[in-house]
């Protein structure tokens, strides 16, 4: 080989290739074929020039004068990158084979998305079960998360529920922990199962594992199922667990829950995992508390709300913004202006947190729905008093006050650019 005219080929398509310029790679190649040394370095720039653009048609023969260089066992990743565009699984598994302990996790899961490709996850699935045999022997360790996740996107798309299942088992036996996509494409795969069906399934699957069961991965799956709109499957698998005497020490997931099932409308069920959480030792917090109040406002149940609010206070629950606006639409809701009056204000004295326009402004807005007029202006008047200035959607609210016709409250002003805007009066 000449070596000046391979270090000249090797520079000019390493340049090449770091511009981007992989058209006149191929170009190059195709003008030249005949002067180009068989060099791992030049045919590996002409193969990811290739494989930027989708030039299937000229993988075959660029990858046969690589493969006559001289290479070493992890230059043969190319060769599986090529596979997976190709769709070749039978040179995937081949070389797979012949390069034995040499191989690569990152050339597993290149096969294994090749066979997944090809619509053969049970091939992958076998192959994972080949590589798991050859970790023993082999120098790194062969078979992660991702490869099983390959394989479980393969059942999950074919709809195989049990061969899914049997790959969440095996992994969890392998020591690994599952993840969000293996929890996708477990979805996937039982789309078709009712909740307790389902919910049975999965626990079964984590607690026959002969491994101990670790709250996060019953959080994790139960959390994914709330995230993908199974609430009632979150609910039947947390059931499940429950009856396992699995400990879920995460308060996380029982706001998730509780989140869940009050966007349900299912009040009550929110407060009996409002029992399960207190039985697992965590108190209420300001956000949980939050939740069980819009879920008070959604069934206008206002006694309910003022009482979950007072124990919450008497626990020592330190409430948020996002408690207060709650909580002033539920008694807006309800009707109860007067109280919701008298709770924005003493609100700053009782908790040392000054209430924003919002707050005040969410006051008004439910004294207009019931046409209480007076209590509406009389909450515009205790916001000016504590020195809070009103904003557009303030004064956008209080053009409510025009339809009492009490016009000695209101004036309109010049708010320039051709524009006029509601003013009370003081």
């Amino acid at each position: 080989m000449d070596r000046d005219s391979c270090r000249f080929w090797q520079q000019t398509l390493k340049l090449m290739s770091s511009r981007k310029h992989f058209s006149l790679c191929l170009l190059a190649y195709s003008i030249f074929e005949h002067d180009m040394p068989v060099d791992k370095v030049i045919f590996s720039c002409l193969i990811n020039a290739a494989l930027e653009l989708n030039a299937e048609s000229r993988l075959e023969a660029l990858l046969e004068k690589y493969s006559q260089a001289s290479l070493s066992p992890k230059d043969h990743i190319l060769h599986f990158r090529c596979y997976v565009q190709l769709n070749s699984a039978d040179a995937a598994e081949q070389l797979f084979h012949r390069l034995g302990d040499e191989v690569s996790n990152l050339m597993l899961n290149m096969l294994l998305l090749t066979c997944v490709n090809q619509k053969q996850p049970e091939r992958a699935y076998q192959l994972l079960q080949d590589a798991k045999v050859r970790e023993t022997s082999a120098k790194d360790k062969l078979v992660d998360i991702v490869s099983y996740n390959t394989v479980m996107k393969g059942f999950g798309a074919a709809q195989m529920r049990s061969r899914c299942l049997d790959a969440v088992r095996d992994l969890i036996e392998h020591g690994l922990q599952p993840d969000d996509i293996t929890l996708g494409a477990l979805m996937e795969a039982c789309v078709a199962e009712s909740d307790h069906a389902l919910a049975q399934q999965i626990g079964d699957v984590l607690i026959s594992s002969g491994r101990e069961v670790k709250p996060p991965m019953c959080n994790l799956f139960i959390r994914g199922l709330v995230k993908a709109g199974g609430i009632w499957k979150a609910l039947a698998l947390y059931e499940a667990m429950k009856k396992q005497q699995v400990r879920f020490p995460d308060i996380v997931l029982f706001s998730v829950l509780i989140k869940a099932l009050v966007g349900q409308n299912a009040l009550a069920k929110a407060l009996e995992l409002v029992e399960d959480m207190k039985a697992h030792g965590h108190a209420m917090d300001d956000i949980i508390l939050t939740h069980l109040l819009e879920g008070c406002r959604h069934e206008s149940r206002y006694e309910l709300g003022k009482e979950l609010f007072q124990k919450s206070i008497d626990a020592g629950v330190v409430p948020s913004d996002f408690t207060l606006v709650t909580l002033l639409k539920l008694y807006g809701r309800c009707g109860a202006h007067a109280e919701a009056f008298h709770l924005l204000q003493s609100w700053e004295r009782r908790f040392r947190q000054k209430p924003s326009v919002i707050h005040y402004t969410c006051l008004m807005s439910g004294c207009f729905r019931f046409k209480k007029y007076d209590q509406a202006w009389a909450a515009f008047e205790l916001m000016l008093h504590h020195g809070v200035q009103p904003d557009d959607t303030t004064f956008t609210t209080m053009m409510g006050i025009l339809q009492s016709q009490e016009w000695d409250r209101a004036s309109w002003r010049n708010a320039g650019h051709g524009r006029r805007c509601f003013t009370p009066t003081r």
